[in-house]
């Protein structure tokens, strides 16, 4: 998902919110989601998520409840970029062993990447010094695994 920061405001996150509540259940209404949160009322939630709302504003904890139950990160994703950060998921590995084995692997796949983008970009290749839609997401794949198994790294290191 792409967010322009200049366009980028509150009232659109809290919009975010709305949507990650309506998937929620039976994806039609915010009734469960508002029920699991533990309020009486689908409409109190409904005036949390209205950013023209004066009585009822989105609280830090309702806002982590949404994002549990929903599971959607969307709003989370804009969240930190407003402030210039990103959000991914946590990596699952067992051991500092398995981490490090794997992000050997990731490294070295990264280089056949640095290789692949290379050719690509050359002049004589299909769109020159372009990369063609399959080669940038091939490309941002490994990228993404690159920084997965650098956190796990990073991660394990921490612990042992």
């Amino acid at each position: 998902m792409s967010f322009k920061k200049e366009s980028m405001q509150h009232p659109d996150i809290l919009n975010l919110f709305r949507v990650a509540s309506r998937s929620y259940g039976d994806g039609r209404s915010v009734i469960k989601m508002a029920q699991d949160m533990g309020l009486q009322h689908e409409r109190s939630l409904n005036n949390k998520l209205n950013a023209n709302s004066d009585h009822a504003h989105l609280s830090l904890y309702d806002a982590c409840n949404i994002l549990q139950l929903s599971q959607d990160v969307t709003p989370l994703r804009a969240m930190a970029y407003l402030v210039d950060y990103m959000v991914m998921p946590l990596p699952e590995s067992k051991s500092s062993q398995d981490v490090l084995a794997h992000f050997i692997d990731v490294f070295t796949a990264c280089a056949g990447v640095g290789e692949s983008v290379k050719a690509a970009t050359d002049k004589n290749s299909e769109l020159g010094s372009d990369l063609s839609r399959s080669e940038r997401k091939a490309s941002l794949e490994l990228v993404d695994k690159l920084i997965e198994a650098s956190v796990a790294f990073r991660q394990a290191l921490l612990v042992e």
